[in-house]
Parts: C-alpha cells; sequence; structure tokens
C-alpha cells in the first residue's frame, strides 16, 4: 500500500452523522471520489463531481442525468443511515456506459457496553457468511459477505455487499465500512480493498493508549491477507465532534 500524506477532505459533515467522541485516523483511496452528503452543498458539489469526474468524457444528457440519479440517491441514503463518510469509483464500461462503486465508513454505539467482536457476532448470527481476521492495524475485525438482488433504474441487478466491522477497543465504538458493487469481477478486488481500509485504522488520543493494549496477540492471529496491490492512499484525520 502507497501512502501519500494526509488528506484533507474540505466538507462540513452533515449534522446527523455519527461521529465519535475521540480522534482517529484512516488511509483511504486516493482517487476515489468523496461524496458531500451536507443538505445546503450537496446538490451544488454534485453537478462538480460529474464535471470533474468526466471531463474529457462526452456524456449524453440521458447519462448525465443517470449518473446524477445515481448520486442523489447515493446522498439520500447516506443522510437517513447517518453515514460519516461516502466515496464513489466512477468509471466506463465497455459500453461506454457510466458504472460506479460505493464505499461507506459510520459509527455505531453500543452504549453502554463496551465494544466487542461478541457484539457484532451476535448482530450477524443469521449472516450466510462471514470471516473473522486480524487487520494490518492489529485489530481483529469481521468481515461479511452477501449477494442479493437489488430494484434498480426499473430493473432487477444483483448486487455484492461487503461489510467490514472492527469494535474500538476500549470504547463503546464499532467502525462499519460498507462496500457495493453488482460486478462479480470485482467482488475479490474489493475484498482485498475493504480489508486494507478497515485495518489502517487508528484510535488517537486518550484512548489510543487502551486501544493498544487490547491489540490481538500476533502470535495467534491470523492474517489478513490483503498486503497485496499497489494503489495509492492517503491518510484522512477525523477530529471529534466539540
Amino acid at each position: 500500500m502507497t501512502v501519500a500524506g494526509e488528506r484533507e477532505l474540505g466538507l462540513e459533515w452533515h449534522p446527523d452523522a455519527v461521529r465519535p467522541p475521540f480522534e482517529w485516523t484512516m488511509a483511504l483511496p486516493s482517487d476515489w471520489t468523496v461524496v458531500d452528503t451536507h443538505p445546503a452543498s450537496w446538490k451544488r458539489r454534485t453537478e462538480r463531481i460529474i464535471d470533474d469526474v468526466f471531463a474529457g468524457k462526452r456524456l449524453t444528457s440521458a447519462q448525465r442525468r443517470d449518473v446524477r440519479g445515481y448520486l442523489a440517491g447515493v446522498v439520500a441514503g447516506s443522510q437517513k443511515a447517518r453515514i460519516l463518510l461516502t466515496l464513489v469509483k466512477f468509471g466506463v464500461d465497455e459500453s461506454e456506459i457510466p458504472e460506479a462503486v460505493g464505499l461507506t465508513v459510520r459509527w455505531a454505539s453500543n452504549a453502554p457496553r463496551m465494544a466487542s467482536l461478541a457484539t457484532v457476532r451476535k448482530g450477524l448470527s443469521g449472516a450466510s457468511e462471514t470471516e473473522e481476521f486480524t487487520g494490518a492495524n492489529g485489530a481483529r475485525m469481521i468481515l461479511r459477505r452477501e449477494r442479493r438482488s437489488q430494484l434498480s433504474g426499473g430493473k432487477t441487478e444483483k448486487v455484492t455487499h461487503l461489510q467490514g466491522f472492527m469494535p474500538a477497543a476500549g470504547t463503546q465504538w464499532t467502525l462499519v465500512v460498507t462496500m457495493s458493487t453488482t460486478r462479480t469481477d470485482l467482488d475479490e478486488t474489493l475484498d482485498t480493498l475493504l480489508r486494507r481500509i478497515i485495518g489502517s485504522v487508528k484510535v488517537l488520543g486518550d484512548q489510543a493508549a487502551t486501544a493498544d493494549s487490547a491489540v490481538a496477540d500476533p502470535a495467534t492471529s491470523g492474517s489478513s491477507g490483503a498486503d497485496g496491490g499497489s494503489e495509492s492512499f492517503s491518510v484522512t484525520r477525523f477530529e471529534a465532534p466539540e
């Protein structure tokens, strides 16, 4: 993983987004687009995203409308779920039709209980495919895979959802990173990417000492198997809410 300094997001957080009471960092892929979900600015920034991402590509009015509708849906879903951060990776398929992969980052409070893998396991007891692993940060976490049908644009599509759950040791908070795609050929790539992203998380400040003492013993920890690849990442620092 190539880490290219710190990345400033330049966003005003959505007022309803859930944020933990501590500072933390995460490495994010540098070439993914951050989606503004703030009620006062998301529409204006959506048009800027389309212009920037598809610069040099001749989108038809229908394609531009579809991309705008996709982003509007992403924003609405993020606002409803009180998601802290949303990113997308745009591209075009063999027919030059725009396509995208989504990534969301959110925190869930376990208060009054401390965050733990046991709580995550209980919540995923009915899930068909889960895996526990140790991230590069030494924390134990759980990966969930699910493929289900989803109605989109009047047609039914098969969508792969990947979720990573990392209880922040010594806190009441669990980080949840979600990725989704309709392309089956990207399943393995996104699996690797998700492990690298959630395995990069570090809790800073007073919480860090407690978290460090709870890191799993390397001698008994599994491998994340996600060290390969050469995609560029940049570290983003998230401050505690005032």
